[in-house]
């Protein structure tokens, strides 16, 4: 009779400790889907690896304030567009550049590739702007981070953004 009664506490020992770790599992995955919805969701993808820009070239007119630009894409993906900013080396962080955007009226920093029929840099193309740095006296530094347009949205593709010295542009 002992016998029995040993064999019957022992499956329910067994029992406990499935029951023990079925709630755990039950816990944990109502807790991942609670944390999870609050966790932003991500509707878009990350900038492409090959995306890249530099300054082709640039002059300076320091009589006028104005900073010829022109930048080349030497990635292996389109760019929608740039952000531009400049700084001296006391006037950290970088200031936004203004620049004509064609119909009279002065833009602020950001750019869009409008000047090509497509609307895009391509891969090897190049594009020029004259930006006014009056506002920001003498200029040392410039930095532009490029984008690209995904489902509406405009991503910022820090890993491609550079910064550059400038030399004359005072």
């Amino acid at each position: 009779m002992s016998k029995m009664l040993n064999n019957k506490r022992g499956l329910s020992e067994v029992v406990g400790y499935v029951l023990l770790i079925g709630v755990a599992i039950a816990l944990s995955i109502m807790v991942y889907y609670f944390i999870n919805s609050y966790l932003p969701k991500q509707t878009t993808s990350d900038c492409p690896e090959g995306l890249s820009i530099i300054i082709y070239e640039y002059s300076c007119d320091a009589s006028q304030s104005r900073l010829n630009l022109t930048l080349q894409n030497k990635g292996l993906f389109d760019i929608d567009g740039f952000i531009i900013k400049a700084a001296n080396d006391s006037n950290l962080p970088a200031k936004s550049l203004k620049y004509n955007n064609g119909t009279g009226t002065q833009s602020v920093g950001i750019v869009y590739i409008d000047d090509n029929a497509e609307l895009v840099l391509k891969p090897s193309g190049k594009f020029n702007r004259v930006f006014d740095y009056s506002d920001h006296g003498l200029i040392t530094k410039l930095q532009i981070i490029p984008f690209k347009n995904y489902k509406g949205e405009s991503l910022l593709c820090g890993k491609a953004a550079i910064v550059q010295s400038l030399e004359g542009c005072d």
